[in-house]
């Protein structure tokens, strides 16, 4: 939930609060606030001015923050935002995690980067500078960030020797007519997805395409408006190897006419 706080001669701030709803209990948790206490917001925003940035507009809808709930009163909360100086052209990422067995507060942390299958044309600056989380999945004991036009992060929340690294992965198919700026974040929201199965052990991405004849560009294009009797779904799984080693499998195929015949 989100309200808001006199600052500047009385200008409205928002502030934040975050529950965890235990439905054993039941019972809500309040959890610190992320953007700091009332006194440290009024004080920041006399210092550095009043204004409401891109990382706060999203913190108020929650986009980039997500929970992994293991058992009752054993749960971590993380926030990844990917920020930018004013004035520069780098983006660099800033994780927020809340885990009550390790601290009473959210803890800062700055991690680097590291793709899982790098390749000389991996451009994790560009990445990480049109960065827009479409999507925030709890897997196993990860938390997965996804962008659907370009890939997803991976941060163990309860390895304590993860803090230095969040894993970028890339989805295992990428769509280069996607221009998000276009579509909007609805439409690949309709036509992708990211999600977890089994108790949360087993990372599925799925995508729906247009089922006809290639374009002559040879780009498969998907669908931006409705096609009930042609379309395909493709899903995949992660599968997971020693070490940190990320492998997505295709699953399988289904056309419309074969997903009918199913009722």
């Amino acid at each position: 939930m989100h309200y808001t706080v006199p600052v500047r001669g009385g200008l409205p701030f928002p502030m934040i609060d975050y529950f965890v709803y235990n439905p054993a209990g039941p019972s809500l948790r309040l959890l610190p606030s992320l953007g700091g206490t009332i006194a440290e917001v009024q004080a920041r925003a006399e210092a550095e001015g009043f204004h409401i940035s891109k990382e706060m507009a999203r913190r108020m809808e929650s986009l980039d923050t997500g929970i992994i709930h293991r058992a009752p009163g054993d749960f971590a909360v993380g926030e990844l935002q990917i920020t930018s100086d004013m004035g520069t052209s780098t983006a660099r990422p800033e994780l927020r995690v809340f885990n009550p067995s390790v601290s009473d507060q959210w803890v800062l942390k700055t991690p680097r980067i590291v793709p899982v299958h790098p390749r000389g044309e991996l451009d994790m600056h560009h990445i990480l500078w049109y960065w827009d989380t479409d999507a925030v999945v709890p897997f196993g004991t990860w938390l997965c960030w996804v962008d659907y036009t370009t890939g997803v992060m991976l941060y163990n929340l309860f390895d304590e020797n993860s803090e230095s690294e969040i894993l970028f992965l890339e989805l295992p198919v990428k769509q280069s007519c996607i221009n998000r700026d276009e579509v909007g974040r609805g439409w690949l929201e309709a036509y992708h997805a990211l999600g977890a199965t089994k108790g949360g052990d087993v990372l599925k991405f799925a995508r729906v395409l247009a089922d006809e004849a290639p374009s002559p560009d040879g780009i498969v294009r998907p669908i931006y408006h409705p096609f009930p009797n042609r379309f395909i779904v493709t899903t995949w799984s992660l599968r997971l190897s020693s070490g940190n080693s990320m492998v997505w499998q295709e699953e399988s195929s289904v056309t419309a006419d074969q997903l009918r015949d199913l009722d």
